[in-house]
């Protein structure tokens, strides 16, 4: 006699999460200087972040 074997899969999903409206992506963008290469970013990276700061954002 044959059985029939039935597979049950349940399926989850995560949530949906918003993003937290106060969180911001910094991208550098900067010409890197002759002598000290990595200043003209870390600069630009200090900017970037006293303007996400002043306005409260967290930069991600």
């Amino acid at each position: 006699m044959a059985t029939t074997e039935h597979i049950t899969r349940e399926e989850t999903t995560v949530p949906a999460v918003r993003p937290d409206p106060c969180t911001a992506v910094l991208y550098v963008c900067a010409e890197r200087g002759i002598y000290v290469p990595e200043l003209p970013a870390v600069r630009a990276e200090e900017e970037g972040r006293a303007y996400a700061w002043a306005r409260g954002w967290r930069v991600a």
